[in-house]
């Protein structure tokens, strides 16, 4: 079992080198390894950087590719994340993540999206956003025109938009088999009204009023961040050549937020690679499930102007991942686009028609509905019996003689 790491903004550096490693030329895999500096700044403080270390490994081929992390002073801390030329994969254990108990006795969440792209579905604290872009820039940045304007992996697109409105840069090395560096830029014409920005395709559009204000407040956020303002640059210091792969030996990551009128440094991450082998065959990259695992699978996610069916929840026994075809899950995306709650309905009725949770809060509101009704008759029955005996004793009083 690869065991990984949540890392900070380092994992974008973890991420970009991976980016340069990724763009290859012929059909041979290549495993690397190495570690990353980590210093994550606090907002307007002079107190110093928390300081994390992360080994990672990475196993790279044309058409596919796994990362796997572990910070270095807490092992229990891993995470991995795949592409298998089709799907990406991101896995992580369940505690620490989660404060409510694991369904299903699962140890493990896992997200599953169609694509190389990743998008957190939750609070990452593994940055695993950060570990996708890594593959993202190395060979989106090259084919894919859109990639110019991709979220920020490491700001949580699906649960966040302000990831968007951010235009990319990239330079890539005179043999074009490498990023040489990237930094993504604040432009403002890429912004969309709000309820534009909730409906994106890689959005989850928010399930209570709280949570849809909250996105507002973000938005907002957001719009204020000038134009120009630069949220991360990646720069690589120097290439290693190892067949028909260019590997960055070393680089350097520095991600700023912009807070109250003024930016400042969030994280900066120093990545080195300390070795480049030839790698096992791309067929083994994604190892099997070793727990029962919580999943997330985005793959099964559908969209029409009233209803949005996000994707399917389930829990997956040890083993092989389960297919991205299974016909009950598709037939529940169906029923959601049908039946489900619409756009913004976020009223009891409506959670009640959900078809993945409507039948268990249902029987939740008729036990409790029950257990009322039964309380009720019980205290009323109670009541009428003391009165009934107050009754009793009043007829068989004898009358008082003055």
């Amino acid at each position: 079992r690869l065991r990984l790491n949540p890392v900070p903004d380092f994992v974008l550096a973890g991420s970009l080198w991976l980016l340069s490693a990724t763009w290859l030329m012929g059909n041979e895999t290549i495993e690397v390894r190495g570690h990353c500096e980590v210093l994550e700044f606090a907002a307007r403080s002079s107190a110093p950087p928390l300081q994390t270390r992360i080994d990672f490994k990475g196993l790279l081929a044309p058409s596919s590719w796994l990362i796997a992390a572990t910070n270095c002073d807490q092992t229990s801390e891993w995470a991995l994340l795949a592409f298998d030329g089709s799907n990406t994969f991101a896995l992580m254990p369940y505690e620490g993540h989660f404060v409510s108990q694991a369904p299903g006795g699962s140890r493990h969440f896992a997200t599953v999206s169609s694509g190389p792209l990743y998008e957190t579905s939750v609070t990452d604290y593994l940055h695993l956003h950060v570990l996708w872009l890594a593959l993202a820039a190395g060979q989106v940045a090259r084919s894919n025109p859109a990639a110019e304007t991709m979220p920020l992996p490491w700001a949580y697109p699906r649960k966040n938009v302000s990831a968007y409105g951010y235009r990319w840069r990239f330079t890539f090395s005179p043999d074009g088999r490498a990023l040489q560096a990237c930094e993504a830029r604040r432009d403002p014409t890429l912004d969309q009204p709000l309820e534009q920005e909730l409906r994106r395709p890689t959005v989850s559009y928010p399930r209570s009023p709280q949570a849809h204000q909250r996105q507002a407040d973000l938005w907002a956020i957001r719009s204020a961040v000038p134009a120009g303002f630069v949220n991360a640059a990646y720069s690589a210091k120097s290439l290693l050549a190892r067949g028909q792969w260019s590997i960055p030996t070393e680089g350097t990551f520095i991600h700023s937020n912009y807070n109250n009128g003024r930016p400042f440094k969030r994280a900066e991450v120093t990545l080195k690679i300390a070795e480049a082998t030839p790698g096992p065959p791309a067929s083994t990259f994604l190892p099997a499930l070793s727990e029962k695992t919580l999943t997330r699978d985005f793959r099964y996610r559908q969209q029409k102007e009233d209803r949005i069916y996000d994707g399917a929840v389930y829990v997956q026994e040890p083993g092989d991942w389960r297919s991205g075809t299974d016909p009950l899950l598709q037939l529940e995306a169906k029923a959601y686009l049908i039946h489900g709650p619409k756009v913004g309905d976020y009223s009891l009725l409506a959670g009640l028609r959900d078809p993945r949770t409507g039948f268990k809060k249902m029987l939740l509101y008729s036990a409790f509905l029950a257990l009322q009704i039964l309380f009720v008759t019980l205290l009323w029955r109670g009541i009428r019996s003391r009165r009934d005996a107050t009754d009793r004793e009043g007829a068989h009083t004898p009358n008082s003689i003055l």
